[in-house]
């Protein structure tokens, strides 16, 4: 059901919701006839009531249970040949007008007239290149996503040990400053105990990787020009990562901490 509030415009590759069309249960009569029973208190005629009265509920629920069911099968196959229209339409939408004129300026050709035959290879080139070029695009779009994927989970990792990294520093730091506490109570010359027992110090951050963009996932030695891909790649592959835009935990610049002689 993640198509009611996504954004993306549906396509026939969009799965179709679940069907939950089930058999219904048809009630059976009861094996006691209500009009038999010896009515000789309130207490069973109140009994005798209610029971009529469930069953007459019983039957309006199945009723209407098999009316909804009826009507989910009739909006499915409805669903079923809307959507073979949208995907035969996808379908001529991706192969594009195919019907090229032979002659550009409409003035008759000799067919077999070498600059006519020439033409219409020089056409046929530029038309199979654009379909090589939509297609190695497509591909790049699609590595991007794995990519992009990948890089966020890296880059959670990636802060998650700049986290350890300040948490060991910071403990490494306090217990440095208890031995430095109880040299000081025990009259040790702080300026030597510190030259022989150093501060510690912090390791160094992981760096951040740079996010995958799109021109990198086109191969080397053919796809698109990375002109072309500079201006596609605004609407396809730079959505920011969500964990781009969170706070750091730490922050890549940050110095020692001063410590109090």
């Amino acid at each position: 059901m993640a198509f009611l509030w996504d954004s993306a415009p549906i396509t026939s590759a969009s799965p179709l919701p679940p069907s939950i069309a089930q058999p219904a249960a048809i009630p059976q009569p009861s094996p006691i006839d209500l009009n038999t029973i010896d009515i000789s208190s309130p207490e069973v005629i109140a009994l005798t009531s209610a029971v009529r009265e469930l069953e007459h509920t019983n039957r309006m629920l199945v009723e209407r249970n098999l009316a909804l069911q009826a009507s989910n099968l009739l909006n499915e196959t409805y669903i079923k040949r809307v959507r073979s229209q949208l995907e035969a339409k996808e379908k001529r939408a991706a192969e594009g007008n195919r019907n090229q004129r032979l002659a550009k300026n409409g003035l008759p050709k000799i067919l077999t007239a070498e600059e006519f035959i020439e033409e219409q290879r020089e056409q046929e080139e530029e038309r199979k290149k654009k379909d090589e070029e939509a297609a190695a695009r497509k591909l790049a779009q699609q590595r991007l996503v794995v990519e992009k994927h990948r890089w966020a989970v890296a880059e959670e990792k990636r802060l998650d040990d700049n986290y350890l990294i300040d948490e060991r520093y910071n403990e490494a730091v306090e217990k440095w400053k208890e031995r430095r506490a109880e040299a000081k109570r025990l009259r040790f010359k702080l300026k030597d105990w510190e030259r022989e027992n150093p501060p510690p110090k912090k390791q160094p951050y992981i760096k951040k990787t740079p996010v995958p963009r799109l021109v990198d996932m086109y191969p080397r030695s053919g796809g698109a020009h990375a002109s072309d891909v500079e201006g596609s790649e605004g609407s396809a592959g730079s959505a920011p990562s969500p964990i781009a835009n969170c706070a750091l935990l730490v922050s890549e610049d940050e110095e020692d901490d001063d410590f109090d002689a």
